[in-house]
């Protein structure tokens, strides 16, 4: 059931901030603020439905969120390594490509969350 709940949690917040992407370039946004806004606000939603709805934890919500940042830098950097060699080896193109990647991050991403971020003694 957690899988689930993180995987809705997932669909939702792509889905809320690409909207949310796209209302701010109908307001005349440059493209680059509006995805800065849209990748915070992301992280926020992310973040908070996460921790609790997701994985139903309390605790030290500052360190939380650290490490919460973390896990999304290194699976946005890993995206981003596995994504080049796929396009520029000419193995995939790129919507395929990430298209193919998707599943593998979020499993990632999975895993950390649940051992390493909301790791608590309750979610097991």
């Amino acid at each position: 059931m957690m899988i689930a709940r993180f995987t809705f949690v997932g669909l939702f917040n792509t889905v809320l901030t690409y909207c949310f992407y796209l209302l701010l370039l109908k307001l005349g946004f440059h493209y680059q603020i509006a995805l800065s806004a849209d990748y915070l606000l992301g992280i926020v939603i992310g973040y908070s439905l996460n921790r609790y709805w997701t994985f139903k934890v309390k605790g030290e919500i500052k360190k939380q969120f650290f490490k919460y940042l973390l896990i999304y830098i290194l699976t946005f950097l890993l995206n981003a390594f596995l994504l080049f060699i796929l396009v520029e080896g000419d193995y995939l193109g790129p919507e395929l490509g990430q298209f193919s990647i998707l599943l593998f991050i979020t499993l990632i991403s999975f895993f950390l969350q649940k051992n390493w971020v909301f790791l608590n003694r309750f979610n097991k």
